[in-house]
């Protein structure tokens, strides 16, 4: 069965020379020999094709759909015999990997035929070789691509059989899996710093540990065997997979990573006091980037020291001055990210002019106290507040509102305060604002001994 006879037309109607032993049954577009067993029908050149089989032999078209049928040259006397895959396993799609060495495929033997069988087999597939003899391939595939094979079976006197099949060959192993990697059918990576395999199978589902599945892949931070795993992998179609998310990140390499503040991080308006020590300043990180941050500020200001490493700004301002800065972190590959803040350095200083006290009773150690002076401003400066303290003891406030560059305002605290002390030490705090930011000052007074 399924022989092609040689000379008998595949397709419309067909009417043999001679026809003995059987019946025909011709259509437009097929014909239909049926032979009894030893019938025969033979062509124009004279070759006759004979039914060997009991029960008979039908012909549709040229190929023999049953019992068996053997044919001979006009002349020869000799039965021609053709060869055939019939009865054979078909080999199927076969999957291959590049660089990976096939397992040896013995393609099957032929029947039939007249004299000895030989095998030829195309097209060839790079790195793997045929072997007719002994019918196998074997080798290491070195190119990826799919190969519309073709396995031949001859005889002696040219008749031939055939047999197809398919060989795809995959990039195969592909190394350590990152973000964006696609992996199809047949091929697969490798979780980094482990011999654990992403692998797409013949089915195009994706597999990783114990995982198998069709559309996703998720392990989320779990722990296999001691080891901590994160993987997130999807189908994209067709048995091809994209590594979506690994080791926490879902960067893809090369993918450039710009530093960047939290919004509102920025340390806003700063109010500094020449000759007084500020509060050390430690400016935000940057979070994202490309590998280390380093960073810097600018403009300097006199008597202050930023320190790149421990993002601090500290020191004592010595000038005056308005100071618009810049603060900026700078990632490996030179993108930036950059907060904008002011520094006001001024001088807010006041001179204690009174600290006097006399007793407030007879025989009871309380003192009215007298602090009188004057505040200087070098900025503008407003909701100045002055405090007065008379051996640390609060006297009294005074309010002295808004003072303009270059003014001076006065104040007078007078206030009652026990104290048993043979001398007297007046101190005063002065409180501010310069453009909403608070400031403060401290002044001592001159000592007067109480009488």
């Amino acid at each position: 069965m399924d022989d092609t006879l040689p000379g008998v037309p595949e397709t419309g109607p067909f009417v043999p020379q001679v026809l003995s032993g059987g019946s025909i049954t011709a259509a437009a577009d097929a014909t239909t020999i049926t032979l009894n067993d030893g019938g025969y029908f033979e062509l124009d050149d004279g070759t006759r094709y004979t039914c060997t089989s009991e029960v008979g032999c039908a012909i549709r078209n040229g190929i023999v759909t049953a019992g068996t049928v053997t044919g001979h040259a006009a002349g020869s006397g000799a039965v021609d015999r053709f060869p055939s895959f019939r009865d054979a396993v078909r080999p199927g799609e076969q999957l291959y990997n590049v660089g990976t060495a096939i397992d040896a495929l013995t393609l099957p033997q032929g029947s039939g035929g007249n004299g000895t069988l030989s095998y030829s087999l195309s097209p060839g597939v790079p790195g793997l070789s045929f072997n007719a003899a002994t019918r196998q391939l074997t080798g290491t595939p070195t190119t990826a691509g799919s190969h519309a094979m073709t396995y031949t079976v001859t005889d002696e006197d040219g008749d031939t059989d055939t047999l197809g099949f398919t060989i795809t060959v995959s990039a195969g192993y592909l190394g350590d899996c990152f973000v964006s990697l696609t992996v199809g059918i047949g091929q697969s990576c490798t979780y980094p710093g482990t011999t654990d395999e992403f692998s797409v199978n013949e089915r195009g589902r994706g597999r990783f540990l114990d995982d198998l599945a069709g559309i996703r892949i998720n392990i989320d931070n779990e722990t296999f065997n001691g080891r901590v795993y994160d993987i997130e992998a999807s189908h994209q179609g067709d048995g091809v997979w994209r590594i979506d998310r690994l080791a926490g990140s879902s960067m893809a390499p090369g993918e450039n990573l710009v530093p960047s503040f939290a919004e509102g991080s920025g340390p806003g308006l700063r109010t500094y006091t020449v000759g007084i020590a500020i509060d050390t300043l430690t400016l935000p990180a940057a979070s994202g980037g490309d590998g280390a941050l380093t960073y810097s500020l600018s403009p300097d200001v006199p008597g202050l020291m930023f320190d790149g490493e421990t993002r601090k700004l500290s020191g004592t301002p010595t000038t005056v001055g308005t100071y618009d800065m810049t603060y900026t972190a700078v990632d490996e590959d030179g993108d930036t990210a950059a907060l904008n803040f002011r520094i006001v350095v001024g001088t807010v200083s006041g001179t204690i002019t009174r600290c006097s006290g006399v007793p407030a009773a007879t025989g009871i150690p309380n003192y009215r106290i007298t602090i009188e002076g004057f505040v200087s401003a070098h900025s503008a400066i407003s909701n100045v507040t002055v405090t007065g303290y008379g051996n640390g003891v609060l006297v009294g406030t005074a309010s002295l509102g808004a003072i303009a560059a270059g003014d001076a305002g006065d104040f007078s605290i007078t206030g009652i305060i026990s104290t048993a002390l043979a001398t007297l030490g007046c101190t005063v705090d002065i409180e501010y604002s310069i453009v909403g930011a608070q400031g403060d000052a401290s002044l001592t007074g001159v000592l007067r001994r109480l009488r």
